[in-house]
């Protein structure tokens, strides 16, 4: 898994969903039951990227005028909080491919 090294955080999590939905083999041995992982951390990736497409439409509405400061805050800081669950997540999936690598076969 590479890291994330764009500062542009809409492209990298952009990116992030382009890896999320790239297809994988199937379970084999037995049915799938709910939702796979990848389909969630696709679900949760789109819906940060949305958000932050979201905050940023809001902010041009800001400066045009037709949002109140209070909706711009808003939207941004929901995209703030999308993100950085996001980063934590990434942050943690790397830890434990780093911890899997450091194992002895």
């Amino acid at each position: 898994m590479a890291p994330i090294t764009s500062t542009n955080p809409i492209s990298a999590a952009e990116r992030a969903a382009a890896a999320a939905t790239a297809p994988s083999a199937p379970l084999t041995g037995g049915e799938q039951t709910g939702t796979s992982f990848a389909t969630y951390m696709q679900d949760a990736t789109a819906n940060a990227v949305d958000k932050i497409k979201q905050a940023e439409a809001m902010s041009v509405a800001g400066i045009k005028g037709e949002a109140t400061a209070h909706e711009v805050v808003s939207a941004v800081m929901e995209a703030e909080q999308s993100l950085k669950m996001m980063i934590a997540i990434r942050d943690r999936a790397v830890a434990a491919y780093a911890e899997i690598a450091r194992m002895q076969i």
